[in-house]
């Protein structure tokens, strides 16, 4: 795990309802989010972008849609709140994957973060 998954799970767990699972293992319960960490580069001797892929989780299609929402704006939140995330930028929007035979609706969406480095 590196500190922008801490961070980012950090702050999900915040600023997202109780009872919403936030880890970065793959969790797939009902209600949660897998925060991947899918690599970065250093921009200078203070700033570091990451690139996040997360997974959303939940029982129905309409819960799902809502708690992803929910991420977005804990993501943005988060640039204002926690002085480590300078920005947040979509990399790619909300798409749905199919699951199969499991009951889970499940949205997954990139986002760039420019953090300060530890």
């Amino acid at each position: 795990m590196t500190d922008i998954d801490l961070w980012v799970c950090d702050a999900l767990r915040a600023a997202l309802p109780a009872g919403v699972k936030v880890g970065v293992e793959e969790i797939r319960a009902t209600r949660s989010v897998q925060v991947r960490y899918d690599g970065g580069a250093e921009l200078d001797i203070v700033r570091e972008r990451g690139r996040l892929t997360l997974n959303v989780f939940a029982d129905r299609l309409d819960t799902v849609k809502t708690l992803a929402g929910q991420v977005r704006d804990a993501l943005n939140a988060a640039v204002e709140n926690t002085g480590v995330i300078i920005k947040c930028v979509k990399a790619y929007g909300w798409s749905r994957v199919a699951e199969g035979d499991t009951s889970l609706s499940h949205l997954v969406a990139g986002f760039d973060l420019i953090v300060r480095r530890a």
